[in-house]
């Protein structure tokens, strides 16, 4: 049964009284308030999917985020991430010392977070200290044996090389003390350092030649104390009341996976000094995020990040290679430290086509993430979702130093947003063209020298941008008018009949008139 519709059917009419409220700047305190729940607005089922997939502590319960640009899913996440990082105790910092036993494989060292710093620069002190007074000290011994020595005995040369031992370990030891009540503080595996401590001390005692003045002296003395320094390889001086969230915004093999700085042939520095973490490494202990479209967007490194992050899912552990996890021509063949463990929650946003694709190339690698928080397209249009959007429009007036808007102002954005989903009972989740409408209503309020934003500089506004975006419909209009596409609007003809085609250009969409035939041909 065919039913004819008046224009008023085909559109929805909010009116002010769904609103309680007159302008957004009532709703401000309410808004800051409840900022976390109020933004999730209509998200209930992705906003519980993810606090319980963040509030588990097990390894290898990642988290897949779906949904289409401009939802909210990155900062919804983020707020959500932090959120849950509060909670959590503060990662510890990790340094890098000189294994003097195996040089090819440093020591991985965890401090307590955020004194790791300060570790490195008592041990860069200790090597000043070293280099400042230990040259002053042979060289009073050698004045000494200059003059003694036509007087020396082979026992009188015993003495004093024990001697010289003897005021080195003096000047040594006093250092060393110093480093282990530091240790003692900060480092969480004290033993580990104590050992190192008693190998550097061999190490000095076994290579005093080397605080000898020569003509290569710099060189050679920089290139030997490079071992002695501390290599703060992750640095939470930032979160050190928070398990760490890091966003990796443009990931690379480097970003993400560390690498090995090269210098020139003839560097002085320690290789393990040289090595450097990347955000997989940052995120220890807590949470990374990253979106797969720019990992899938990099042709040259695309695929090998995902084999790589692969394997540190699956190992729960880090290998430090070259930068692009190939070899460069400063690379050490024989420098190949050892695998680093890691534990962190990934937090990776992709559309639904992206995540599709990838588990049809790579199903192993999306069994890791077995937390789907799904954002919808759209949500329940109704009197709470329509006071959530005022809410949401309050706060970026707030966060943008807008002007406010009037109930009549916000019901206007309200019905733009039920337009964009083309069904009356639902509005869009596209809630960046939502912010994007509130900053242009603002600016034509402003322009105007309104104290309010009104419903009137919505409409306008809104004009403005259909005659920016019109040229694909103007032209397909004058194509009409030239007869370039034929379009009769009176008359009969058989198997022929005129429709209304639905085009959308991307930033523009409108209707257009078609010609719709009927054919018919021998079988």
């Amino acid at each position: 049964m065919l039913r004819s519709l008046s224009a008023s059917q085909l559109s929805v009419k909010i009116s002010r009284q769904d609103l309680d409220f007159s302008d957004t700047s009532e709703l401000v305190n309410s808004s800051k308030n409840g900022l976390l729940g109020q933004v999730w607005i209509g998200q209930l089922a992705a906003q519980n999917a993810a606090q319980y997939g963040l509030s588990l502590p097990y390894a290898g319960f990642h988290l897949l985020v779906l949904g289409d640009e401009g939802s909210g899913r990155t900062s919804l996440m983020l707020d959500a991430m932090k959120q849950v990082a509060s909670t959590r105790p503060p990662a510890s910092d990790l340094v890098l010392l000189h294994d003097f036993s195996s040089p090819e494989k440093p020591l991985a060292l965890k401090v307590r977070s955020g004194q790791g710093a300060q570790l490195r620069v008592e041990m860069d002190g200790f090597v000043r200290h070293l280099v400042r007074n230990m040259p002053v000290l042979l060289g009073e011994v050698a004045v000494s044996e200059e003059l003694s020595n036509t007087k020396k005995t082979n026992a009188g040369d015993k003495a004093l090389s024990e001697s010289i031992k003897s005021e080195v370990l003096k000047l040594v030891d006093e250092q060393l003390v110093k480093l282990e009540n530091l240790a003692n503080q900060c480092v969480l595996d004290f033993d580990l350092f104590k050992a190192y401590l008693s190998a550097l001390k061999q190490d000095l005692l076994e290579n005093i030649e080397v605080f000898q003045p020569n003509a290569d002296g710099d060189n050679l003395l920089e290139g030997f104390l490079s071992r002695y320094r501390v290599n703060l390889l992750v640095d939470n001086r930032v979160n050190l009341h928070t398990a760490p969230v890091i966003y990796d915004a443009d990931p690379s093999f480097q970003s993400l996976f560390g690498g090995y700085e090269g210098g020139a042939e003839a560097s002085a520095t320690a290789d393990f000094m040289r090595l450097r973490a990347g955000n997989v490494l940052r995120a220890h202990g807590g949470m990374l995020m990253l979106h797969l479209r720019d990992i899938l967007a990099d042709q040259q490194n695309g695929l090998q990040i995902l084999e790589k992050l692969h394997r540190v899912l699956r190992n729960c552990s880090i290998q430090i290679e070259e930068s692009g996890g190939a070899s460069s021509q400063n690379a050490v063949s024989h420098f190949a430290p050892e695998a680093l463990s890691v534990e962190f929650k990934l937090v990776l946003i992709a559309t639904r086509d992206e995540y599709y694709e990838l588990y049809d190339e790579k199903p192993d690698f999306a069994q890791f993430f077995k937390i789907k928080v799904d954002f919808s397209d759209y949500f329940e249009a109704n009197q709470k979702h329509y006071v959530q959007l005022a809410r949401f429009i309050s706060l970026q007036c707030e966060q943008f130093k807008l002007k406010h808007f009037t109930a009549d102002a916000v019901a206007r954005l309200v019905w733009v947003m039920q337009r964009k989903i083309d069904d009356q009972r639902r509005i869009s989740t596209n809630f960046s063209l939502l912010q994007s409408l509130v900053i242009e209503s603002a600016a034509f309020a402003q322009m105007h020298g309104r104290m309010l934003v009104q419903e009137s500089d919505v409409i306008e506004m809104l004009a403005a941008r259909q005659l920016r975006y019109q040229q694909p419909e103007q032209q397909l209009r004058e194509s009409i008018l030239d007869d370039e596409l034929m379009i009769n609007v009176t008359g009969r003809a058989i198997g022929q009949i005129n429709g209304l085609t639905h085009i959308d250009v991307g930033d523009a969409y409108f209707g257009s008139p078609v010609r719709i035939s009927a054919r018919c041909y021998a079988g």
